[in-house]
Order: structure tokens, then sequence, then C-alpha cells
């Protein structure tokens, strides 16, 4: 059975030095005084030496309690989408995965993307339609206020609208003339005939 391990030396070494850096230096503000960290830097060195041998020679995970992932995250790299969503049911199901368990993810993971595009799509055609009613709210606004001073300005009446009254009187008139003279026309009555048609 092969055991891999994937270990960051320089991240251990790193956070060594920087412990040793809290414990033993002190730095004072205080001029014309020499502190000496020669010998406090080889002993820290020999300590981060001593730890990284103890990190690579004892192994840090055991192999019965990691099972072998395929979409186990990696130091350094990045992960898509959709290998988050294996390595997350890796997780839940404790083993690698089926084809037709990888099948099911990606079927989810692309109902959730179709989802988040059309969410996405809705909400720029929101926006867009509240921009416009906005404007049109606006435009609609600035014209109502236009006519009430234009209202407030204008004389009540004006010459063409006089003689344009005075148009449409005279019109109501001789309509109302040709009403009368169709009134005083006497009806006539049927003629009855003895025909054969009737």
């Amino acid at each position: 059975m092969k055991i891999e391990i994937n270990i960051d030396i320089e991240a251990i070494v790193r956070e060594e030095i920087r412990n040793y850096i809290r414990e033993y230096i002190v730095i004072n503000n205080v001029t014309d005084t020499c502190t000496d960290i020669l010998s406090a830097a080889a002993d820290m060195i020999d300590t981060a030496v001593t730890t990284v041998k103890a990190a690579v020679t004892s192994p840090v995970i055991a192999a019965a309690d990691s099972p072998d992932y395929e979409y186990a995250p990696e130091i350094g790299k990045r992960f898509s989408a959709i290998k988050k969503a294996y390595h997350r049911k890796e997780l839940e199901l404790g083993r690698r995965l089926t084809p037709e368990e990888k099948g099911e993810v990606d079927a989810l993971q692309e109902v959730d993307d179709e989802t988040q595009k059309q969410a996405k799509i809705n909400t720029k055609n929101k926006i867009r339609i509240d921009g416009i009613a906005e404007e049109a709210t606006e435009a609609a606004a600035k014209e109502l206020a236009e006519e009430a001073t234009e209202d407030d300005q204008a004389p009540v009446t004006s010459a063409a609208e006089d003689t344009h009254a005075e148009a449409l009187q005279a019109e109501q008139e001789e309509e109302a003339a040709k009403e009368e003279a169709e009134a005083t026309i006497p009806k006539t009555e049927e003629v009855k005939t003895n025909s054969l048609f009737s």
C-alpha cells in the first residue's frame, strides 16, 4: 500500500522561525545599543531542522484514517466549482465517486449554474425596467410642471379659440335647422293594393 503525505516544509520552518522570534528576540527603541542575535539564530536553525525531521519521520495522517480522494485539495492550486462539488460529495460519502455519482454532481452543479445565470438575467432586466420607469416618471413630472406654468401664464381665451368656438356653434345651429325642416315633412301612408305578390 502506497501512502502519500504532502508536507509544506517551508511553511513549517517559517512558522518555527516566527515562534522563536516572538519568544526570544526583544527589540528596544534605544539608540547606540546592539543586540547580539547571531547565537540566538544558530539555536533557532537547529530547532527548525529538528522540527522538520520530526514531521517527516512521523506520519501526519494515518493510512486507515484517510481515504484516497480523487478530488482532494492540493496546496497552491485552485479548484473549479465542479471539483469543489466533487470533493464535497467525496467527503459526504467517505470514498471516491462512481461515474454515476459524478454525473449526479455534474447535473446538480449545472442546474445551480443555470439558476444563477437566470437570476443574473432577471436582476439585469429588473434594473433596466426600473431605470426606464424612473426616466418616464421624471419626464412626465417635467411635462406636468411645464403645463402648470404655461396654464398660469397663458390668457384665458385667445382669438383663435374664439373663432373656433363660433364656427362650432354655427355648425350646431345648421344641424338643428335641418332636423326641424325634416320634422315638418308629412309622412306618407302605405298604399294597400290587392296584388298577387303581397
